[in-house]
Parts: C-alpha cells; sequence; structure tokens
C-alpha cells in the first residue's frame, strides 16, 4: 500500500502529513499502519503500539483484547492477563462484575505480594474498591472508571496515584508512606481529607484540577514543602497564595478559575509556570505587567520585602525538618552499620566452619550479608541527599538573610531620617505659632501636644476630653486648620517612634537629627 490516504480519513491535509512522519518514525510503512488501526487503535495511537508490541503483542492479538472492551491504554494490563493465562474471553465473561469481585478474580492472593503495577484504566469497573497490604505494589492506575470509593491501605511501596476522569468522590488512604504522585483530575472527589495521610517528606506532585470538593484555602497544602507541581484549578480554592511561601522547589502552579485573590509576593522564586487564567483578583493584580511576576514584585517592593521576612522563618522551619530527617536516617545508618558488622562475623564464622566441614551442596554464604549492604548503601546515599539539601538551604538561608537586613537597615534609616524630618517641621510650627499666642497660649499649646500623645498611645479618655476643650480655647487664636496641622504631624511623630522603639533603633535616632 501506497497512499496513506487510504488508510484512515486523518492522513489528509497537513496534520495527516504530521501523523504519517510519526508513524514512520516508529518504524511502520502504510501497510503496517493499517494493521494497527484497523486493530481498534486511533491515528493518535502510534505511541501507544510500541508497547503492545513490547510486550509480546502482535496486531491480531492486540485486536482480539481491544474487541473485548480493552483500550489502547491498556496493554499493561493485557500483558499480565496473558501471562497469568487468561484469554481475552475473560474479560467479557466478567464485564457485569463490580470492581472488588473484578481485581480479587483478577488478581488472587497468592500473586499480590509480587504485583508493583495495578492498572485497571476499566471503564466498566464500579461501585467500591480496597487495595489493602499489597506489600509490592508501586503504582495503581484506575483512570477512566466509575469506581466511587477507592481505598488504598496498608501499601509501604506505593508512589503513584492516578484516578483521572473517574467516579472517585470518597479517596481514603491509609499507611502509604510513600506516595509521591497522586492525580485525580477531572473527577468527583468531594472532600481532601486524604491529604492529612500523605507523607510531606515524600510528595512532590499533585494534580486535583476540576473537582467537586467544598471551598478551602491552601493552608493544607503549606506542610508538603517538596511540591514541585500543584494543580487545582476549576476548583473552589480561595484566599492567599501565602500558604505557599515555604515550597522553595515549587516549579508549576496552576490555580486556573479559583477564587484565591492575593499573595503574589510570597510565591517562591523557584515557579517556573504560573497559570492563572480565569481566575480574575489576580488576573487584574497582573495585567498591566503582562502577566510577568517579577516585574509586578518591582513595583510592590514594601509587600516583598515583608513576604521575605516571612520566608526567613520558613527555611528554618525547613532546616530544623531536615535536621529531623537526618537524625532519624543516621540512627538508621547505625542500626545498619551494626548489623553488619554481625552479619559480617557470622559470615566469617560460617565460612570458616564449611572449610573445614565442606557441604554436599554449593551454599552462598553472603545472601544475607549482600541484602544487607544493599540497604546501608541505600541509607548513606539517603543521609548524603540530605546533607547536601541542608547545605542549599543554609545557603538559601543566608542570602534571604542578607538581602532582609539589608532592606530591614536601609529601611529604618528612611524612618529615622524621617521621624527628624515630621520634628523640625513641628518645631517650626510651634514657633510660629508662638508669636500668635501669648504666654497661657503657649501653655495650652504644649498641653494639646501632650494630650495628643496619650490620646494615641493609651486611649485615655481623660486626656481625650481635654483634648477637645483645648481646641476650642486655642480656636480663639488659631485656626481649625492650623490645629490640624499640629495634630496631625505629632500623630506621624508618635507612629514613627513607636516603630522605631519596637526596632530597639531610638539610640540611632540622635545622630541624624539636624544640628
Amino acid at each position: 500500500m501506497k497512499d496513506w490516504k487510504d488508510i484512515h480519513p486523518v492522513f489528509e491535509g497537513n496534520i495527516g502529513d504530521y501523523y504519517q512522519e510519526k508513524w514512520k518514525g516508529i518504524g511502520f510503512d502504510a501497510q503496517k499502519t493499517k494493521e494497527w488501526i484497523n486493530a481498534g487503535l486511533e491515528v493518535s495511537d502510534y505511541d501507544k503500539v510500541s508497547l503492545w508490541e513490547n510486550m509480546g503483542f502482535d496486531s491480531k492479538e492486540t485486536k482480539k483484547w481491544i474487541k473485548v472492551g480493552l483500550s489502547p491504554d491498556n496493554a499493561p494490563f493485557a500483558f499480565y492477563l496473558k501471562n497469568s493465562g487468561f484469554v481475552p474471553q475473560c474479560i467479557a465473561e466478567f464485564k457485569n462484575k463490580n470492581a472488588q469481585e473484578w481485581v480479587d478474580y483478577f488478581y488472587p492472593n497468592e500473586k499480590r505480594k509480587k504485583i508493583t503495577s495495578l492498572h485497571i484504566n476499566l471503564k466498566w469497573l464500579e461501585n467500591s474498591l480496597i487495595i489493602d497490604s499489597w506489600t509490592s505494589l508501586e503504582s495503581i492506575d484506575c483512570r477512566f472508571s466509575k469506581i466511587t470509593k477507592l481505598s488504598l491501605i496498608n501499601l509501604p511501596k506505593l508512589s503513584k496515584v492516578a484516578c483521572n476522569v473517574s467516579k472517585v468522590n470518597d479517596l481514603e488512604i491509609s499507611n502509604c508512606p510513600n506516595i509521591s504522585n497522586l492525580s485525580a483530575n477531572n473527577s468527583q472527589i468531594s472532600n481532601l481529607d486524604f491529604l492529612n495521610q500523605l507523607n510531606p517528606r515524600k510528595l512532590t506532585s499533585i494534580s486535583i484540577n476540576d473537582n467537586k470538593f467544598p471551598p478551602y484555602n491552601l493552608i493544607m497544602l503549606s506542610k508538603f514543602r517538596k511540591l514541585e507541581y500543584i494543580f487545582m484549578g476549576d476548583t473552589s480554592f480561595y484566599g492567599s497564595l501565602k500558604p505557599l511561601q515555604g515550597l522553595f522547589k515549587l516549579k508549576c502552579l496552576h490555580i486556573c478559575n479559583t477564587n484565591i485573590d492575593e499573595g503574589l509576593e510570597y510565591l517562591p522564586e523557584s515557579l517556573e509556570n504560573f497559570f492563572y487564567s480565569d481566575c480574575k483578583a489576580i488576573e487584574k493584580q497582573l495585567s498591566p505587567y503582562s502577566g510577568n511576576i517579577k516585574n509586578w514584585k518591582k513595583t510592590h517592593k514594601r509587600q516583598v520585602e515583608v513576604a521575605e521576612s516571612a520566608k526567613i522563618r520558613c527555611l528554618a522551619e525547613a532546616l530544623t525538618t531536615l535536621d529531623q530527617e537526618i537524625e532519624e536516617l543516621e540512627k538508621e545508618n547505625e542500626y545498619l552499620r551494626s548489623e553488619l558488622v554481625i552479619e559480617r562475623e557470622h559470615a566469617e564464622a560460617m565460612d570458616n566452619f564449611y572449610r573445614q566441614n565442606p557441604p554436599n551442596e554449593n551454599t552462598s554464604l553472603y545472601n544475607i550479608l549482600s541484602e544487607i549492604s544493599s540497604d546501608y548503601l541505600r541509607i548513606n546515599q539517603k543521609n548524603k541527599q540530605k546533607e547536601q539539601e541542608v547545605r542549599q538551604l543554609n545557603d538559601k538561608l543566608k542570602a534571604v538573610v542578607k538581602i532582609a537586613e539589608q532592606n530591614q537597615t536601609k529601611n529604618d534609616y528612611q524612618k529615622t531620617l524621617l521621624l527628624a524630618e515630621y520634628r523640625e517641621n513641628l518645631k517650626q510650627l510651634t514657633t510660629n505659632a508662638e508669636s500668635k499666642l501669648n504666654e497661657e497660649g503657649q501653655v495650652l499649646l504644649i498641653i494639646l501636644l501632650e494630650a495628643q500623645v496619650e490620646v494615641i498611645q493609651n486611649s485615655n479618655p481623660f486626656a481625650k476630653k481635654q483634648l477637645e476643650n483645648i481646641k476650642k480655647e486655642l480656636n480663639k487664636k488659631l485656626s481649625q486648620e492650623e490645629i490640624k496641622v499640629f495634630l496631625d504631624k505629632q500623630a506621624k511623630i508618635v507612629k514613627l517612634e513607636k516603630q522605631l522603639e519596637y526596632l530597639n533603633l531610638e539610640s540611632k535616632i540622635e545622630q541624624y537629627l539636624p544640628s
């Protein structure tokens, strides 16, 4: 066959040329491509054909599995069934079974301890499914299913969960400490309680776009400091981005069509991709800057300075957490070292014994030793990785602290100069006013300013009443506008003095006062 257009109408036009090159790229000519498309694959499934072939299926055998209900994505499941002695007809016979019955039949207890991947992304699976104590299971894929409740229990090696485009509304997770990637986009998730059961030290990616859970803020994500990818668009999340300030590894954030409305200054510098379309408040803030967060931060320096101070605390907390992890790893490391010494001594003793008393069969004396050595090396490597993370965080903390100190010093200096200016202005105003006042009036002016300080600092009701009485007396010689200028200037001085006193910088004021 020479004409690709005879295979499928899609092969016509520019897009046809594109797909033709893709099929040729995996080594298929027009004839072979037609065989696989006739097997039930789409023109866009060129990337899935290689998986079927690598698992030992030709186009005719693949057609039989797809004909009974498997999809082009189900090559791993078909491979498992084939190697477990099942034939395509078994699928047809079990289509009326619920998800639990299906799994119990095709994955009997004696096989579960060896299963590492569970691919059951089948459209007809319904009702609840419990996966409990599959000790070797590393990933589960139940996308496109009609499973409504998924319970994952006692799965020590499970790292990846995918239940996208499914009917799952209740996700239960218990004792699955190694989940690093959880994807539940376009499902029916009704609550996020399962987040409480995830290990903050392991989770690096979470996708929960387009679900039906009630409104949440982002505080629940703040403990997952190793998150690199967050997808939560088309949901009812609301509030500030501030809880994400401690996620120093975050690379991608998707908040499209949510009610998140502030906190751009808290986004970590590690962020590479930020999606926020239909997030109205954020769109409004970034619109003048063409969506460039760095440009937004340049014009909101004060907000950024406050955020940087908060990030310092988060870095300190992250360092504390890493210190705890290193301490735990060191304990495990020490334990393995002691076990290694004991096993080596045991192996040497056994070796000496068998040298003197050779067995009839070859015996490997170092099997146990090899396993423990392997564990030791693994823990030692993890320990080194944690130490590297601590060094990196320490460097970053020092840099942030330095910047914060520079910003703070600059800010304090500006406040001090401003305070000196206000005091000098008040002094000049007082000198000008005294020319209009007799001796009694000058005393009243001093009392007025003192009463203003008492009202601001202590909300003293007597001082407040006294302030009003003095204003009436002074109004005979000074205008209301003049009195207002006095009080406003004094209020600004009191506010600045309080800020500088809080920062323990009052002692610096004198050196900046005009001579």
